[in-house]
């Protein structure tokens, strides 16, 4: 398990959706589509506003 202390939220959510942006183009190199299932609710919004700025193809 790896504990990563980041200076502040923004930092955080900037980080997971790297991550997050990092998988998901990943997995779209050897498959044609994902699917990505998240929570509703107010928590994850600073990582969904971050995660908008990731050039990946929506479309799939």
């Amino acid at each position: 398990m790896n504990i990563i202390d980041y200076p502040d939220r923004e930092m955080l959510a900037i980080d997971l959706a790297n991550n997050l942006a990092g998988a998901l183009e990943g997995f779209l190199l050897t498959h044609d589509l994902a699917s990505f299932a998240v929570p509703g609710g107010t928590t994850p919004g600073p990582i969904f506003d971050a995660l908008c700025a990731a050039d990946l193809d929506w479309d799939r």
